[in-house]
């Protein structure tokens, strides 16, 4: 991957608010973060509702270029639209280029709660415009579902948006649901609603239009969202995409999101710029323009968060083999709590039983120690050599986030003949589940710690999670 020239320029916010209407952002905020803190946890997970910050709202507004709203009329939709922060931040985006268009304002919400807030926060923006704006607002956004997708428009709505912000509802989709039967008909399957939302927010966009997601950094790599991501490739051009290193950019989540800006058309764009700050309260540090074929490859979209980690995951495409090739496998351990049933009582290794540096602490106390397993799920222990794991799950969010914490089994290391893994621990053995020779183990347990290695799975996955694909993409001296 090559960064083109002048990547690194100063990159602050493109445009700034002015007073009036950072007061009136100011007061949709504080209506959000009132919600956030009366909605019940519970409530809040089933429903997938999560309230944007004001500062990450006008990020995303502030990723569309003035160039983009060259017509008479601005129509903004937002699907899932809580307090009207994502939709009044673009009004105010779009309200401060030099001969502003007229705006047209479709919402979208199935909590009856907002709808006062919803309503007087338009209120504020249009007395501080001094200009009328067309402003509705609807349901559920998926009820006409089944229309966009064979028609590409809304019933009762008649001219499609030219901008759409979203930050939808982050909960599983039922794949026996209607919703999932409908998309896989007429688009893809996708597990999720937000994957949902996206894909029907692209079909109802106007040809040409901006589509300005806050999504889940996971879909951007796996086998999982593996055709949604050729779904969007295939009907969108991605331009701008911003990283947080943070995981706490949400009040009461630790979502790993990012900001996307995608146009509507089938061609994409040469180059994608990739922005990368700390938090939503700071602004962005690194600026990348990045060939798009470079980034929007096949098993992920690539999106490292500095120029060492280009450099190091150009230095990694250099290297000979890989896993497959050095007769390497990668799996996820086998054992499931709520599924265990038959078989011997054998000892458990979960994530929390090792630290960062690999020494075996045995610190799970919550989780039982023996459990029954089958064959498939033990791993015997020779005399030397073994297996190496790594943890499936983890958080780190410094600037050098490492994503890879091994650690050796062995007989000696774990003081047992065989073990079993928690399916939250990613395991490697030979490509046929036998141990590593003692040599082997050593060698991949010092590559698997080195800033290459962690840069590459940074790049690919984030720092959240670690899947067998996103292990595939190393290469091994």
């Amino acid at each position: 991957m090559s960064a083109l020239e002048n990547f690194n320029f100063d990159v602050s916010e493109p445009t700034r608010l002015s007073d009036g209407l950072q007061s009136i952002l100011s007061y949709v905020d504080e209506k959000s973060d009132y919600w956030t803190d009366n909605t019940p946890r519970a409530v809040a997970k089933q429903n997938g509702q999560v309230f944007t910050p004001s500062r990450m709202a006008f990020m995303l507004a502030s990723l569309l270029p003035e160039r983009s709203i060259d017509g008479q009329i601005a129509h903004i939709a937002d699907a899932g639209c809580g307090t009207g922060i994502l939709s009044i931040s673009m009004a105010a985006r779009i309200a401060m280029i030099q001969q502003p268009p007229a705006l047209r304002v479709t919402g979208y919400e199935t909590d009856k709660r907002l709808v006062h807030d919803w309503n007087k926060s338009w209120a504020r923006l249009e007395h501080y415009l001094n200009n009328p704006i067309h402003i509705e607002l609807n349901e559920d956004f998926t009820n006409d579902a089944e229309h966009v997708l064979t028609t590409g428009t809304v019933p009762g709505v008649d001219c499609k948006p030219n901008v759409i912000v979203i930050n939808p509802p982050y909960i599983k989709l039922a794949a026996k649901s209607s919703l999932a039967r409908l998309l896989r008909e007429h688009a893809v399957p996708v597990p999720n609603l937000y994957a949902a939302f996206t894909l029907l927010s692209l079909c109802w966009l106007q040809d040409g239009g901006a589509l300005h997601c806050i999504l889940p950094r996971s879909f951007c790599n796996g086998d999982y969202f593996a055709a949604f991501r050729r779904f969007l490739s295939e009907n969108a051009s991605i331009e701008h995409i911003v990283l947080y290193r943070s995981r706490h950019c949400f009040k009461h989540s630790l979502l790993e999101g990012i900001l996307i800006r995608f146009t509507k058309t089938k061609s994409q764009s040469k180059h994608i710029r990739l922005s990368v700050a700390d938090s939503p309260d700071t602004e962005p540090d690194v600026d990348l323009l990045l060939n798009s074929n470079e980034v929007l490859t096949e098993g992920a979209w690539l999106l490292p968060r500095s120029i060492e980690d280009i450099e190091h995951l150009n230095n990694n495409r250099k290297r000979k083999f890989t896993l497959n090739t050095k007769g390497i496998k990668v799996s996820t351990g086998k054992l499931e709590l709520h599924r265990v049933s038959e078989g011997d009582y054998t000892r458990v290794l979960y994530s929390r039983d090792f630290d960062a540096n690999g020494n075996i602490t045995w610190n799970e106390k919550r989780k039982p120690r023996m459990l029954k397993a089958v064959e498939r799920q033990i791993h015997i222990l020779p005399e030397a050599g073994g297996f190496v794991a790594i943890k499936r799950i983890s958080s780190n969010e410094s600037a050098k986030a490492t994503r890879l914490f091994p650690v050796a089994l062995t007989k000696q290391s774990l003081g047992v003949d065989k073990i079993t893994l928690d399916n939250h621990l990613q395991v490697f053995s030979k490509q046929d589940g036998s141990p590593l020779s003692e040599l082997e183990l050593t060698q991949l347990i010092n590559f698997l710690r080195t800033d290459e290695a962690n840069a590459v799975i940074r790049t690919v996955s984030g720092s959240t999670q670690v899947n067998v694909s996103d292990l595939a993409q190393l290469r091994l001296p």
